[in-house]
């Protein structure tokens, strides 16, 4: 048992409503799927994903007016985004203006992180000494008085990390139990354990302890070495001269320095430098501060002058700059940068992260517009060649001619059994005439016309129907034309019919096309057109001729 193809072809030749509402088009059915693909009246979901279907027809309207998701532009910063997502973008836009939360100034939101961490004044920040132990918070426009108020604790806690650092070279560089380090270090770090600002009178003082409580000896006697008690922390206050004045700095230096305050040691009359084993008791506190010169004139003489050039140092200069003198408070300053360092980065990494996705979506929404250009530029083709093709269709004056490409394709498919059919675009026997098409069949090997082609005209409806005579009357001529290079050698293959009124075929038509068509089961043998030269490039080319009855 086979199937009917014949049946099968003639059902897939009945013409059909398309089954949209509003559309009004008849199609053949095997055309359907096509057409139900392009129909205007269609449903097809929003290309930008909203949710909402549309008939084709009213996409692009919908797209550039009603659609939640339509792209738009940002009108601070011109990103172009989805339009239900312009509320989460104006939440993070970079261009648009807000207020500080602490000093309510306005700014564009991108200049908001430089802001709180340079300038805002009611930003609440560490003090500039924190990295040596201040834990204070304050103001940003409160720093200066707080710096002003504590000098003395800030540089309480300077000494006891210069006290930490020395101590820590001093075990790192093994010294002998008795050698006391050069206080040449001090010079080197532009440092002075007396406070800033010394006068004279201080430096006098210096001097005669190196000569108190000698006994016997004369004052003269240069030779005796006194070294000098340090004060304790609590007695002197190690702060840069930020506002105080030099007179303030002298009273509390020789109150510190007071003889009475200052243990005198019990020195032996020589004029040799004492034994080590005979060395008076050494605040070791600051170890460094013992001198080691022989000479007491020449000790006095090189304390005073590096006291007064660290005086003038730390007066002029910066504290800042004085601690990463240090190598134990620059470290610490190093780890704080590369804090902030990576703090900065981590913020322009962020920022990169946030742009990158602005992109994507501005990319996702260029490739949809470009995918929506693209259908509706075909859409714009196609009715453009429509038109074209209709208009050919109306100056042909009843003479056609049909190139049926893919001749031997269509054999190959009738002896598997498949539908070969195939109908010509509409003709007009004149431009306000009837209007026809040709069909071709390649019979399947059951059908019992295997050997042969099969040419048919059907009628079709026109938009001027309503004022020619019907049925039609006249002849038809086919032919299938021989395309031998020599003109002289050619033998068309051709056949009149004679309209018939009172057959279907040559009816008016009350669909699309009527399904009852005229012509020949076996216009020629295929093994007839295969040995001339009626197929040249894979393709015959037919030929109608009509003849409207006068």
């Amino acid at each position: 048992m086979f199937p009917d193809l014949c049946v099968r072809r003639e059902i897939m030749d009945l013409m059909a409503h398309c089954p949209h509402p509003d559309c009004e088009e008849i199609i053949e059915l095997r055309n359907m799927e096509t057409h139900q693909e392009m129909c205007p009246y269609g449903l097809q979901p929003c290309p930008n994903h909203c949710g909402e279907m549309l008939q084709r027809r009213h996409i692009d309207n919908h797209i550039k007016k009603d659609c939640s998701k339509r792209p738009v532009n940002c009108e601070f910063c011109d990103t172009l985004i989805p339009l239900d997502h312009k509320q989460v973008h104006l939440d993070t836009c970079p261009k648009v203006t807000i207020s500080c939360e602490y000093c309510r100034d306005a700014m564009i939101r991108e200049r908001l992180m430089v802001h709180l961490k340079n300038i805002c004044p009611k930003m609440v920040v560490l003090c500039r000494f924190h990295a040596i132990g201040c834990t204070e918070k304050m103001e940003r426009e409160l720093m200066a008085n707080h710096l002003s108020s504590s000098m003395e604790k800030h540089m309480e806690l300077m000494a006891f990390r210069l006290e930490g650092m020395q101590d820590r070279r001093k075990h790192s560089s093994s010294p002998q139990e008795h050698e006391v380090p050069d206080l040449s270090m001090f010079e080197q770090h532009e440092y002075s354990v007396y406070p800033p600002n010394t006068s004279p009178k201080v430096n006098q003082r210096i001097a005669h302890s190196g000569t108190s409580g000698v006994g016997t000896s004369s004052s003269s006697d240069t030779s005796v070495f006194s070294p000098l008690p340090l004060p304790t922390t609590s007695e002197v206050s190690y702060a840069p001269t930020f506002k105080a004045g030099a007179t303030d700095v002298e009273k509390h230096a020789a109150k510190t320095l007071d003889q009475d305050k200052i243990p005198q040691p019990h020195l032996k009359t020589s004029t040799s430098v004492p034994h080590q084993s005979e060395k008076p008791h050494v605040v070791h506190r600051f170890p460094s501060a013992e001198p080691r010169y022989p000479c007491a004139e020449s000790r006095n003489t090189s304390v005073n002058s590096r006291i007064l050039a660290a005086d003038h140092r730390y007066s002029t200069g910066d504290l800042n700059v004085q601690f990463r003198r240090f190598p134990s408070v620059e470290s610490d300053y190093q780890e704080f940068d590369a804090g902030r360092t990576i703090q900065k980065l981590s913020g322009e990494v962020q920022a990169l992260k946030d742009k990158m996705k602005v992109q994507e979506q501005r990319a996702a929404l260029q490739k949809q517009e470009m995918i929506e250009l693209h259908l509706s530029s075909e859409r714009k083709i196609k009715e453009v060649t429509d038109s074209l093709v209709k208009l050919e269709s109306r100056l042909c004056g009843g003479e056609f001619y049909w190139r049926l490409e893919g001749y031997s394709g269509l054999l190959q498919d009738a002896s598997k059994g498949e539908t070969s059919v195939r109908h010509s675009q509409g003709f007009y026997t004149g431009f306000y005439g009837y209007k026809l098409c040709l069909r071709v069949n390649f019979n399947s090997p059951d059908s019992g016309h295997s050997q042969h082609i099969s040419l048919f005209v059907h009628f079709m409806k026109g938009e001027f129907d309503d004022i020619l005579d019907w049925p039609f009357t006249g002849t038809i001529t086919l032919s299938i034309l021989d395309q031998n290079d020599d003109t002289s050698k050619r033998k068309p293959i051709s056949e009149t019919l004679v309209a018939k009124p009172e057959l279907a075929a040559f009816l008016r038509p009350r669909t699309n096309r009527n399904h009852k068509g005229f012509g020949y089961m076996e216009f020629a043998p295929l093994e007839m057109l295969a040995s001339g030269a009626y197929i040249k490039n894979d393709s015959i080319i037919i030929k109608v001729r009509v003849h409207k009855q006068t």
